[in-house]
């Protein structure tokens, strides 16, 4: 029972569920999802692993990331203008760290 309620404790710091979602699909994916985020995390950790939870989603982000952008098959064609837009969003979607303010 301990292993469980560690792993519902630290899964709640980074909640991927939605409260209003209406699709429950949807919702039990991203359970699912962050289910196995987490036991890659504690394999990670048992491996000799050195980073945090957190280190781990961003690089894992980081990661798929790269993996999926390098693959050339999956590109479609863009517009002149949808690649107008693409450049405005860049800076804006990707996650960072944020600075403790309180």
């Amino acid at each position: 029972m301990g292993g469980v309620d560690r792993s519902d404790q630290c899964l709640s710091y980074y909640p991927v569920a939605r409260n209003q979602q209406r699709k429950y699909y949807k919702k039990i994916f991203r359970h699912l999802l962050n289910q196995a985020v987490w036991n890659s995390f504690v394999i990670y950790k048992k491996n000799g692993g050195r980073l945090n939870h957190i280190g781990f989603r961003m690089e894992l982000v980081e990661r798929l990331i790269e993996v999926g952008g390098t693959d050339p098959s999956t590109h479609r064609y863009v517009t002149p203008k949808e690649s107008e837009n693409v450049v405005l969003l860049i800076g804006r979607h990707f996650p960072s760290y944020l600075e403790n303010v309180f």
